[in-house]
């Protein structure tokens, strides 16, 4: 692998921790919102109501950040991960647009926010497309299983939004 893709790898992986921190956080601080000027206490919440609504995106982030480390440590799990990171989040906005997104409850209220999601929706899809390329498929040589665990944790991710969200 020439130096330029080794560079795009170790990019690729830096953005998917930080996205996946980011994503923890906002999951954190959106439950600390909720404790705060909701008027709500902890034991006005049980464990399994904030697990039940909030595992999945928090799960998302904590896929970004193990899968991001182990990309950058050159492991063939972590370019698996990786993969299925960026389809998830990338099928996963279309996936949330096409079923939230109608006349009674719109997600999406200007064209820029269109524009933005646009945006995000391609980059993670061309990141993950990106990560499919020849180079990496010579350097981590996947094989059918690796293939198909890629499809079955972005299966696993998808059901689990369509099933918990």
């Amino acid at each position: 692998m020439n130096k330029t893709w080794k560079v795009f790898e170790r990019t690729v992986s830096g953005l998917q921790i930080l996205l996946g921190i980011t994503i923890m956080i906002l999951v954190l601080c959106n439950l600390k919102f909720i404790l705060e000027h909701l008027d709500y206490s902890w034991s006005d919440i049980s464990i399994y109501k904030i697990t039940k609504n909030n595992h999945h995106v928090f799960a998302k982030g904590f896929l970004g950040v193990i899968s991001g480390i182990l990309l950058f440590r050159n492991k063939l799990i972590g370019w698996i991960l990786s993969i299925a990171f960026w389809l998830i989040n990338g099928i996963g906005i279309i996936l949330t647009f096409i079923l939230k997104n109608n006349e009674d409850n719109k997600i999406i209220n200007s064209s820029i926010e269109y524009i933005i999601l646009g945006l995000m929706v391609v980059t993670f899809l061309s990141l993950a497309i990106s990560l499919t390329a020849k180079q990496f498929r010579i350097k981590y040589a996947p094989n059918k299983k690796s293939w198909i665990t890629i499809a079955l944790i972005f299966l696993i991710f998808v059901i689990d939004g369509l099933i918990f969200d």
